[in-house]
């Protein structure tokens, strides 16, 4: 189990070191979060401490993901912008906590859940 845990850090370190801000040039970047738990005999084992915040350039299909402690504005904003150019066009769902984004990118767009989500 430890092996497995370390090869887990290992490709998480990886990930996040694997490329340079993404977007750029008014590039689109869509990012969101999640919460990661699993299943084990038909029973959910929640986990609130595994969030993981992402994003994807979709011009280079680039993409970024980092494990989050919490989903404040305060932990999120630097996070984007240590893995996301200034100057891109960021699309986000219309959390609450990714209103302020219009304030350190080019653009915000945000996508509505409820009607704009593809089953």
């Amino acid at each position: 189990m430890q092996k497995f845990q370390e090869q887990r850090l290992l490709q998480q370190n990886s990930i996040e070191l694997s490329y340079g801000k993404l977007g750029g040039n008014k590039n689109i970047v869509e990012i969101d979060e999640t919460n990661l738990h699993s299943k084990k005999y038909g029973i959910e084992k929640r986990t609130p401490d595994d969030w993981v915040l992402g994003g994807v350039d979709l011009s280079t299909g680039r993409v970024f993901v980092k494990r989050v402690v919490n989903r404040t504005g305060k932990v999120l904003v630097p996070l984007l912008q240590a893995s996301v150019d200034q100057n891109s066009v960021v699309y986000s769902d219309e959390w609450k906590n990714y209103s302020q984004l219009k304030d350190y990118f080019t653009q915000n767009y945000t996508v509505c859940q409820k009607t704009q989500f593809v089953k």
